[in-house]
C-alpha cells in the first residue's frame, strides 16, 4: 500500500500519482476481498447450508444428488467511487460498446448486481411507460447527445424544455407559415 493511501496525507502527490496509488491499493483490496470470499464467505456459507439441510430447517429438493446447485452463490464486494465519475462513466460505456466488458462486469465493479438492477430497471421503465413520462435515462427516448427523439402525441416531457417533434404539415422546421 502507498503512503497516500495509508496516511491519507496526499499533499505532495499530483493527480496522476494520487491516481495511480488509488488504483493499486483497489487492486490490492480486490484481492484481498476475493481472497475473503473464497475462502471464508463461501466456505461458512456452504457450511451453514450442509447444517440446514441435515438438521431439517431447510427443505431444498435434490440436494442429495445435487449439493452444487444450492451452493452456487454470487458474492458482491464493495466498490469504490472516482474522483472524476463522468470519466469514468464515459470510460465504462465505451468499454462495455467496444465488448472489452460487459454490463454485468461494470455494475459488479460499483457493487451492485446484474440482475438487481436489470429487474429494477424494466420496473422503473414500465413505471414511466404507464405514466407517459419520458426521461434522458431511456436510451430508447433519447439520443447519444441526450436530445429527445420524435415521440408519441399526449406523452409527457416531465422537464417541459424538449421541443415536440410534431410538425405541420409541409413546414420543414415545425413553424406554421401557411
Amino acid at each position: 500500500m502507498s503512503f497516500g493511501s495509508i496516511s491519507k496525507n496526499f499533499s505532495e502527490a499530483n493527480y496522476s500519482s494520487s491516481r495511480l496509488s488509488l488504483l493499486e491499493g483497489r487492486d490490492t483490496y480486490r484481492g484481498l476481498q476475493r481472497f475473503m470470499i473464497e475462502n471464508f464467505h463461501q466456505v461458512v456459507f456452504d457450511a451453514w447450508l450442509e447444517m440446514a439441510v441435515l438438521s431439517g430447517t431447510l427443505n431444498l429438493p435434490g440436494y442429495d444428488s445435487n449439493p452444487d446447485r444450492y451452493r452456487a452463490s454470487r458474492w458482491v464486494a464493495r466498490s469504490w467511487e472516482w474522483v472524476d465519475p463522468l470519466k469514468e462513466v464515459e470510460a465504462y460505456k465505451t468499454a462495455v460498446r467496444c465488448g472489452f466488458k460487459t454490463l454485468g462486469q461494470v455494475i459488479a465493479e460499483q457493487g451492485g448486481d446484474l440482475d438487481d438492477v436489470m429487474v429494477m430497471r424494466q420496473q422503473e421503465l414500465a413505471m414511466l411507460d404507464e405514466y407517459n413520462i419520458i426521461t434522458d435515462t431511456d436510451p430508447s427516448e433519447v439520443t447519444d447527445g441526450g436530445a429527445s427523439q420524435a415521440k408519441p402525441a399526449g406523452v409527457v416531457d416531465p422537464f417541459g424544455d424538449t421541443p415536440s417533434p410534431i410538425q405541420e404539415e409541409g413546414s420543414e422546421d415545425g413553424d406554421d407559415q401557411g
